[in-house]
Protein backbone atom coordinates (compact mmCIF):
# COMPACT_ATOMS: atom_id res chain seq x y z
CA UNK A 1 0.00 0.00 0.00
CA UNK A 2 1.23 3.45 -0.91
CA UNK A 3 -1.33 5.45 1.05
CA UNK A 4 -2.41 5.61 4.67
CA UNK A 5 -4.83 8.46 5.26
CA UNK A 6 -6.59 9.81 8.32
CA UNK A 7 -9.90 11.65 7.94
CA UNK A 8 -10.56 14.45 10.40
CA UNK A 9 -12.72 17.52 10.99
CA UNK A 10 -11.58 21.12 11.53
CA UNK A 11 -13.17 21.13 14.95
CA UNK A 12 -10.84 18.29 15.94
CA UNK A 13 -8.00 20.72 15.33
CA UNK A 14 -9.72 23.57 17.13
CA UNK A 15 -10.38 21.39 20.17
CA UNK A 16 -7.00 19.64 20.43
CA UNK A 17 -4.61 21.90 18.53
CA UNK A 18 -3.19 21.59 15.03
CA UNK A 19 0.32 20.55 16.01
CA UNK A 20 -0.62 17.81 18.51
CA UNK A 21 -2.97 16.19 15.98
CA UNK A 22 -0.42 16.38 13.17
CA UNK A 23 2.29 15.00 15.45
CA UNK A 24 0.03 12.08 16.38
CA UNK A 25 -0.64 11.34 12.71
CA UNK A 26 3.01 11.44 11.74
CA UNK A 27 4.08 9.28 14.70
CA UNK A 28 1.36 6.75 13.87
CA UNK A 29 2.54 6.19 10.30
CA UNK A 30 -0.15 8.23 8.58
CA UNK A 31 0.93 9.66 5.25
CA UNK A 32 -1.95 12.02 4.41
CA UNK A 33 -4.44 14.06 6.43
CA UNK A 34 -7.88 14.30 4.81
CA UNK A 35 -9.49 17.43 6.21
CA UNK A 36 -13.22 18.10 5.86
CA UNK A 37 -13.33 21.33 3.84
CA UNK A 38 -17.07 21.43 3.12
CA UNK A 39 -19.53 19.61 5.35
CA UNK A 40 -23.18 19.12 6.22
CA UNK A 41 -25.05 19.20 9.53
CA UNK A 42 -24.69 16.48 12.12
CA UNK A 43 -24.18 15.63 15.74
CA UNK A 44 -20.89 14.03 16.70
CA UNK A 45 -19.77 12.13 19.79
CA UNK A 46 -16.08 12.77 20.50
CA UNK A 47 -14.90 10.18 23.05
CA UNK A 48 -11.46 11.77 23.47
CA UNK A 49 -10.06 15.25 23.79
CA UNK A 50 -11.47 18.31 25.53
CA UNK A 51 -15.14 19.24 25.80
CA UNK A 52 -17.65 19.37 24.29
CA UNK A 53 -18.24 15.63 24.31
CA UNK A 54 -21.12 16.04 21.85
CA UNK A 55 -20.53 18.56 19.06
CA UNK A 56 -23.06 19.99 16.59
CA UNK A 57 -21.45 21.84 13.67
CA UNK A 58 -23.05 24.43 11.43
CA UNK A 59 -25.02 23.15 8.45
CA UNK A 60 -23.66 23.31 4.92
CA UNK A 61 -20.57 25.46 5.47
CA UNK A 62 -16.96 25.51 4.34
CA UNK A 63 -13.80 25.59 6.46
CA UNK A 64 -11.52 27.50 4.10
CA UNK A 65 -11.71 30.97 2.52
CA UNK A 66 -13.35 30.75 -0.91
CA UNK A 67 -13.14 33.54 -3.47
CA UNK A 68 -16.70 34.72 -3.04
CA UNK A 69 -16.53 37.28 -5.84
CA UNK A 70 -16.36 34.44 -8.39
CA UNK A 71 -19.59 32.74 -7.33
CA UNK A 72 -23.03 33.41 -8.74
CA UNK A 73 -26.49 32.78 -7.31
CA UNK A 74 -25.31 30.01 -4.99
CA UNK A 75 -22.48 30.93 -2.64
CA UNK A 76 -20.58 29.05 0.09
CA UNK A 77 -20.82 30.22 3.68
CA UNK A 78 -17.65 30.23 5.75
CA UNK A 79 -18.13 28.51 9.13
CA UNK A 80 -17.88 30.77 12.17
CA UNK A 81 -14.87 28.78 13.37
CA UNK A 82 -13.13 29.40 10.02
CA UNK A 83 -13.59 33.16 9.74
CA UNK A 84 -10.25 33.84 11.38
CA UNK A 85 -8.56 30.56 10.44
CA UNK A 86 -8.44 29.10 6.96
CA UNK A 87 -8.01 25.50 8.01
CA UNK A 88 -6.70 24.28 4.65
CA UNK A 89 -4.08 27.02 4.72
CA UNK A 90 -3.21 26.35 8.37
CA UNK A 91 -2.53 22.67 7.74
CA UNK A 92 -0.92 23.28 4.36
CA UNK A 93 1.69 25.52 5.95
CA UNK A 94 2.69 22.77 8.41
CA UNK A 95 2.62 19.49 6.46
CA UNK A 96 6.27 19.62 5.42
CA UNK A 97 7.29 20.10 9.05
CA UNK A 98 5.70 16.75 9.94
CA UNK A 99 6.45 14.88 6.73
CA UNK A 100 2.74 14.65 5.91
CA UNK A 101 0.59 15.39 2.91
CA UNK A 102 -2.71 17.28 2.93
CA UNK A 103 -5.92 16.31 1.15
CA UNK A 104 -9.41 17.77 1.26
CA UNK A 105 -12.66 15.96 1.99
CA UNK A 106 -15.37 17.98 0.27
CA UNK A 107 -19.08 17.21 0.63
CA UNK A 108 -20.68 18.39 -2.60
CA UNK A 109 -24.43 17.88 -3.10
CA UNK A 110 -25.56 17.21 0.48
CA UNK A 111 -26.36 20.71 1.72
CA UNK A 112 -29.61 21.56 3.50
CA UNK A 113 -28.65 25.19 4.04
CA UNK A 114 -28.30 25.84 0.31
CA UNK A 115 -31.30 23.67 -0.49
CA UNK A 116 -33.55 25.77 1.75
CA UNK A 117 -32.20 28.96 0.23
CA UNK A 118 -32.74 27.69 -3.32
CA UNK A 119 -35.90 25.53 -3.37
CA UNK A 120 -35.85 25.30 -7.18
CA UNK A 121 -32.42 23.64 -7.07
CA UNK A 122 -33.15 20.50 -5.02
CA UNK A 123 -34.08 16.94 -5.90
CA UNK A 124 -37.81 16.28 -6.12
CA UNK A 125 -39.34 12.82 -6.03
CA UNK A 126 -42.12 11.43 -8.21
CA UNK A 127 -44.71 13.23 -6.05
CA UNK A 128 -42.84 16.56 -6.39
CA UNK A 129 -41.80 16.46 -2.71
CA UNK A 130 -38.56 18.42 -2.23
CA UNK A 131 -35.51 16.85 -0.60
CA UNK A 132 -34.02 19.96 0.95
CA UNK A 133 -30.71 18.26 1.79
CA UNK A 134 -30.11 17.13 -1.81
CA UNK A 135 -28.91 19.69 -4.34
CA UNK A 136 -29.92 18.68 -7.86
CA UNK A 137 -26.93 17.98 -10.15
CA UNK A 138 -28.79 19.10 -13.28
CA UNK A 139 -29.54 22.61 -12.00
CA UNK A 140 -27.27 25.25 -13.61
CA UNK A 141 -26.71 27.16 -10.34
CA UNK A 142 -25.69 23.94 -8.58
CA UNK A 143 -23.32 23.05 -11.40
CA UNK A 144 -21.70 26.48 -11.34
CA UNK A 145 -21.37 26.34 -7.55
CA UNK A 146 -19.63 22.96 -7.59
CA UNK A 147 -17.27 23.92 -10.40
CA UNK A 148 -16.07 26.94 -8.42
CA UNK A 149 -16.04 25.15 -5.07
CA UNK A 150 -13.66 22.43 -6.26
CA UNK A 151 -11.59 24.90 -8.29
CA UNK A 152 -11.14 26.96 -5.12
CA UNK A 153 -9.44 23.95 -3.53
CA UNK A 154 -6.73 24.01 -6.19
CA UNK A 155 -5.20 27.10 -4.53
CA UNK A 156 -3.96 24.95 -1.65
CA UNK A 157 -1.06 22.44 -1.54
CA UNK A 158 -3.33 19.40 -1.78
CA UNK A 159 -2.39 15.89 -2.79
CA UNK A 160 -6.02 14.87 -3.38
CA UNK A 161 -9.68 15.79 -2.96
CA UNK A 162 -12.36 13.32 -1.91
CA UNK A 163 -15.57 14.43 -3.59
CA UNK A 164 -18.20 13.03 -1.26
CA UNK A 165 -21.95 13.05 -1.93
CA UNK A 166 -21.34 13.64 -5.63
CA UNK A 167 -24.55 11.88 -6.58
CA UNK A 168 -28.31 12.05 -6.57
CA UNK A 169 -28.79 11.65 -2.84
CA UNK A 170 -30.59 8.68 -1.33
CA UNK A 171 -34.10 9.23 0.05
CA UNK A 172 -32.82 7.98 3.43
CA UNK A 173 -30.10 9.50 5.63
CA UNK A 174 -30.37 13.09 4.62
CA UNK A 175 -32.58 15.08 6.97
CA UNK A 176 -32.48 15.56 10.71
CA UNK A 177 -34.74 13.23 12.71
CA UNK A 178 -35.94 11.16 9.77
CA UNK A 179 -38.96 8.93 10.32
CA UNK A 180 -39.86 5.98 8.12
CA UNK A 181 -42.97 4.29 9.50
CA UNK A 182 -42.97 1.83 6.60
CA UNK A 183 -39.75 -0.18 6.10
CA UNK A 184 -38.61 0.47 2.55
CA UNK A 185 -37.53 -2.53 0.45
CA UNK A 186 -34.61 -1.90 -1.88
CA UNK A 187 -36.75 -1.19 -4.95
CA UNK A 188 -39.08 1.27 -3.26
CA UNK A 189 -36.19 3.03 -1.55
CA UNK A 190 -34.46 3.49 -4.90
CA UNK A 191 -37.64 4.73 -6.57
CA UNK A 192 -38.41 7.16 -3.76
CA UNK A 193 -34.94 8.65 -4.22
CA UNK A 194 -35.31 9.05 -7.99
CA UNK A 195 -35.25 12.73 -8.95
CA UNK A 196 -37.81 14.36 -11.22
CA UNK A 197 -36.77 17.97 -10.68
CA UNK A 198 -37.71 20.29 -13.57
CA UNK A 199 -34.10 20.46 -14.78
CA UNK A 200 -33.89 16.64 -14.75
CA UNK A 201 -37.04 16.38 -16.84
CA UNK A 202 -35.65 18.98 -19.24
CA UNK A 203 -32.43 17.02 -19.71
CA UNK A 204 -34.45 13.84 -20.27
CA UNK A 205 -36.53 15.51 -22.96
CA UNK A 206 -33.32 16.58 -24.75
CA UNK A 207 -32.45 12.86 -24.90
CA UNK A 208 -35.85 11.93 -26.26
CA UNK A 209 -37.05 10.44 -22.95
CA UNK A 210 -40.59 11.05 -21.71
CA UNK A 211 -39.71 12.03 -18.15
CA UNK A 212 -43.30 12.81 -17.07
CA UNK A 213 -44.32 9.33 -18.26
CA UNK A 214 -41.53 7.74 -16.18
CA UNK A 215 -42.54 9.86 -13.20
CA UNK A 216 -46.13 8.61 -13.54
CA UNK A 217 -44.95 4.99 -13.70
CA UNK A 218 -42.90 5.43 -10.53
CA UNK A 219 -45.69 7.32 -8.77
CA UNK A 220 -48.24 4.60 -9.56
CA UNK A 221 -45.95 1.86 -8.27
CA UNK A 222 -45.20 3.70 -5.03
CA UNK A 223 -48.85 4.59 -4.53
CA UNK A 224 -49.81 0.93 -4.89
CA UNK A 225 -47.02 -0.13 -2.53
CA UNK A 226 -47.99 2.29 0.25
CA UNK A 227 -51.73 1.75 -0.12
CA UNK A 228 -51.41 -2.06 0.06
CA UNK A 229 -48.58 -2.41 2.58
CA UNK A 230 -48.00 -4.83 4.24
CA UNK A 231 -50.23 -7.07 2.08
CA UNK A 232 -48.49 -6.46 -1.21
CA UNK A 233 -50.05 -7.76 -4.44
CA UNK A 234 -48.39 -10.73 -6.09
CA UNK A 235 -46.56 -9.98 -9.28
CA UNK A 236 -45.07 -6.66 -8.18
CA UNK A 237 -41.45 -6.20 -9.30
CA UNK A 238 -38.98 -6.86 -6.51
CA UNK A 239 -35.84 -5.17 -7.83
CA UNK A 240 -34.79 -2.21 -9.91
CA UNK A 241 -33.55 -4.61 -12.58
CA UNK A 242 -36.92 -6.36 -12.78
CA UNK A 243 -38.79 -3.05 -12.89
CA UNK A 244 -36.51 -1.76 -15.66
CA UNK A 245 -37.03 -4.95 -17.65
CA UNK A 246 -40.77 -4.28 -17.52
CA UNK A 247 -40.41 -0.53 -18.06
CA UNK A 248 -37.43 0.22 -20.36
CA UNK A 249 -38.25 3.93 -20.14
CA UNK A 250 -37.23 3.80 -16.48
CA UNK A 251 -33.83 2.40 -17.42
CA UNK A 252 -33.34 5.12 -20.04
CA UNK A 253 -34.30 7.80 -17.52
CA UNK A 254 -31.89 6.50 -14.88
CA UNK A 255 -29.12 6.34 -17.49
CA UNK A 256 -29.86 9.96 -18.36
CA UNK A 257 -29.30 10.97 -14.72
CA UNK A 258 -25.96 9.14 -14.74
CA UNK A 259 -24.95 11.09 -17.85
CA UNK A 260 -25.85 14.35 -16.07
CA UNK A 261 -23.47 13.44 -13.25
CA UNK A 262 -20.77 12.28 -15.65
CA UNK A 263 -20.92 15.58 -17.50
CA UNK A 264 -20.83 17.56 -14.25
CA UNK A 265 -17.84 15.60 -12.96
CA UNK A 266 -15.90 16.38 -16.14
CA UNK A 267 -16.62 20.09 -15.65
CA UNK A 268 -15.68 19.98 -11.97
CA UNK A 269 -12.47 18.09 -12.70
CA UNK A 270 -11.45 20.75 -15.21
CA UNK A 271 -10.84 23.12 -12.29
CA UNK A 272 -7.98 20.96 -10.98
CA UNK A 273 -6.70 19.25 -14.11
CA UNK A 274 -3.72 21.63 -14.40
CA UNK A 275 -2.50 20.51 -10.97
CA UNK A 276 -1.19 17.27 -9.48
CA UNK A 277 -4.28 16.95 -7.27
CA UNK A 278 -5.92 13.54 -7.49
CA UNK A 279 -9.71 13.28 -7.51
CA UNK A 280 -11.11 10.52 -5.32
CA UNK A 281 -14.64 9.24 -5.95
CA UNK A 282 -16.81 6.95 -3.87
CA UNK A 283 -17.71 4.55 -6.67
CA UNK A 284 -21.15 3.01 -7.06
CA UNK A 285 -23.39 3.28 -4.02
CA UNK A 286 -26.60 1.39 -3.43
CA UNK A 287 -29.84 3.44 -3.69
CA UNK A 288 -28.04 6.39 -5.33
CA UNK A 289 -27.63 7.48 -8.92
CA UNK A 290 -23.85 7.92 -9.19
CA UNK A 291 -21.21 8.62 -11.82
CA UNK A 292 -19.91 5.79 -13.91
CA UNK A 293 -17.08 4.24 -11.82
CA UNK A 294 -14.74 4.22 -14.84
CA UNK A 295 -15.13 7.97 -15.32
CA UNK A 296 -11.81 9.26 -16.68
CA UNK A 297 -11.78 12.25 -14.30
CA UNK A 298 -11.47 10.03 -11.23
CA UNK A 299 -7.96 8.99 -10.25
CA UNK A 300 -8.94 6.93 -7.20
CA UNK A 301 -12.02 4.94 -6.25
CA UNK A 302 -13.07 4.21 -2.68
CA UNK A 303 -14.17 0.58 -2.71
CA UNK A 304 -14.40 -2.30 -0.27
CA UNK A 305 -11.42 -4.18 -1.67
CA UNK A 306 -10.80 -4.88 -5.32
CA UNK A 307 -13.91 -5.90 -7.31
CA UNK A 308 -14.15 -9.45 -8.68
CA UNK A 309 -13.48 -8.07 -12.14
CA UNK A 310 -10.09 -6.82 -10.98
CA UNK A 311 -8.56 -3.38 -10.69
CA UNK A 312 -10.48 -0.70 -12.63
CA UNK A 313 -8.24 0.33 -15.54
CA UNK A 314 -6.13 3.35 -14.75
CA UNK A 315 -7.52 3.76 -11.22
CA UNK A 316 -6.12 3.43 -7.74
CA UNK A 317 -8.34 1.77 -5.15
CA UNK A 318 -8.55 2.85 -1.51
CA UNK A 319 -10.49 1.14 1.24
CA UNK A 320 -12.05 2.93 4.20
CA UNK A 321 -11.61 1.40 7.65
CA UNK A 322 -13.93 2.74 10.36
CA UNK A 323 -12.03 2.98 13.63
CA UNK A 324 -15.02 3.86 15.78
CA UNK A 325 -18.68 2.84 15.76
CA UNK A 326 -17.92 -0.40 17.59
CA UNK A 327 -16.15 -1.92 14.58
CA UNK A 328 -12.68 -2.30 16.12
CA UNK A 329 -12.56 -4.07 19.48
CA UNK A 330 -8.89 -5.09 19.77
CA UNK A 331 -5.45 -4.46 18.28
CA UNK A 332 -5.64 -7.90 16.68
CA UNK A 333 -8.88 -7.06 14.95
CA UNK A 334 -7.42 -3.82 13.59
CA UNK A 335 -4.33 -5.71 12.45
CA UNK A 336 -6.50 -8.29 10.67
CA UNK A 337 -8.51 -5.65 8.85
CA UNK A 338 -5.43 -3.73 7.74
CA UNK A 339 -3.73 -6.95 6.70
CA UNK A 340 -6.77 -8.07 4.74
CA UNK A 341 -6.78 -4.82 2.78
CA UNK A 342 -3.06 -5.19 2.08
CA UNK A 343 -3.53 -8.76 0.84
CA UNK A 344 -6.22 -7.56 -1.56
CA UNK A 345 -3.61 -5.26 -3.09
CA UNK A 346 -5.55 -2.06 -2.56
CA UNK A 347 -3.43 1.05 -2.98
CA UNK A 348 -4.29 2.58 0.35
CA UNK A 349 -6.41 2.68 3.48
CA UNK A 350 -8.28 5.72 4.74
CA UNK A 351 -8.99 5.60 8.48
CA UNK A 352 -12.37 7.10 9.43
CA UNK A 353 -12.11 9.21 11.51
CA UNK A 354 -9.89 10.86 14.13
CA UNK A 355 -12.42 12.74 16.26
CA UNK A 356 -15.01 9.98 16.62
CA UNK A 357 -12.51 7.24 17.48
CA UNK A 358 -11.96 6.23 21.14
CA UNK A 359 -8.51 7.15 22.49
CA UNK A 360 -7.68 3.49 23.17
CA UNK A 361 -8.29 2.57 19.52
CA UNK A 362 -6.20 5.50 18.32
CA UNK A 363 -3.28 4.20 20.40
CA UNK A 364 -3.40 0.92 18.49
CA UNK A 365 -2.99 2.61 15.12
CA UNK A 366 0.76 3.27 15.20
CA UNK A 367 1.84 -0.23 16.28
CA UNK A 368 -0.47 -1.82 13.70
CA UNK A 369 0.80 0.30 10.83
CA UNK A 370 4.41 -0.25 11.81
CA UNK A 371 3.76 -3.98 11.70
CA UNK A 372 2.31 -4.03 8.18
Amino acid sequence: MTETGLLLFPWDLEREGIDPVMRFAADSGIRTLYLASSYHAGRFLHPHGPQPLVYTPEDGVVYFHPRHERYGLMKPRVAAMARDVDWLEALGSRVDRYGLRLAAWAVCLHNTRLGRLHPDAVVRNAFDDPYWYALCPSHPAVQHYLELLIADHARYPLAAIIIEAFRYMDAVHGEHHERWSVPLPNLERALLGLSFAPTDLLEASHSGIDGPRVRQIVREHLTLFFSAYPELPTGMPLSVQEFEDRQPELRAYRECLVKILDSLLARVAAGVKQTDIELIGQGLQEFNITCAPNHPSLDVLILSGLPASGRPPGKKVYEVLRLGFGEIASPGQMRDKVGSAARQNVDGILFYNYGETPATVLRWLGPVLRGV
